[in-house]
């Protein structure tokens, strides 16, 4: 039986993603400029205005990554198979999105950090038109990177879970066979190395994140227990071996 190529809609899912947390940020860039223009307009130090660091706060609220994640695992669970309407109660789907909203929130409290932080120095400074243009380089660079990792990989993550969650209940599966990709900017040596490595449904993969380095056991790729290193940014997915052929 001819195996099943997914990449393409793995691929689709990212490039959403991407598109979504840009316009996400680029609202929240432009709403922060115009709070901290209004207030220098006013003549107003933005640390005495009672109340603006929590409007920031407020501004940057971390944003709802459910529709991503939930997208991911049901992608995982009909990939391997299953039934999405039984597995939208899962427990693990469930822990999935709420692992990714705390992730979310941290993220926004780091950026209200860093622009109350960076908003004290440049007006101090009387430097209101840099600190915008340095704001603009951040919420497009750092901010967006970050967040856009967050949902990427979380995402994926999802998918993995759900994948595996059904895969693990199919009596008819035997083996799993782990399957190398890597996205431009995450590239592991180790996950190149570990492509075609079959086992057992319920035994880990044994993965290092370069070659050279000790190995690590994942149950599927982006495997919670597994260290940052080896779950940022990983492409990586899984096929399943049925009795009867390769699904």
């Amino acid at each position: 039986m001819a195996e099943p190529d997914f990449s393409k809609e793995i691929e689709g899912l990212t490039e959403d993603i991407a598109t979504g947390i840009a316009a996400l940020v680029a609202a929240l860039q432009r709403r922060t400029m115009m709070l901290l223009t209004r207030t220098a307009i006013d003549g107003i130090r933005p640390w005495e205005l009672p109340g603006l660091s929590g409007e920031v706060g407020t501004t940057l609220q971390p944003p709802s990554l459910d529709r991503y994640i939930t997208r991911g695992w049901d992608m995982g669970v009909q990939h391997a198979g299953g039934d999405i309407q039984r597995a939208t109660a899962s427990v693990q789907r469930a822990m999935a999105i709420q692992v990714a909203r705390e992730l979310a929130e941290r993220w926004a409290g780091d950026v209200a950090g860093q622009v109350m932080t960076r908003t004290r120095l440049s007006v101090m400074a009387g430097d209101i038109r840099g600190l915008l243009g340095e704001l603009r380089g951040y919420f497009g660079g750092q901010a967006l990177q970050r967040l856009r990792s967050i949902a990427v990989t979380e995402s994926l993550r999802a998918y993995s879970m759900g994948f595996y969650e059904v895969a693990q209940s199919l009596k008819t599966v035997t083996h799993k066979v782990w399957v190398y990709d890597h996205m431009p900017q995450y590239p592991r040596t180790g996950h190149m190395a570990a492509a075609g490595q079959k086992v057992p449904i319920k035994r880990p993969f044994m993965v290092a994140v370069m070659v050279g380095e000790a190995p690590e056991p994942l149950m599927y790729p982006r495997d919670p227990a597994a260290s940052p290193r080896q779950v940022l940014g990983c492409g990586c997915s899984m096929r399943l071996m049925r009795s009867v052929g390769s699904v």
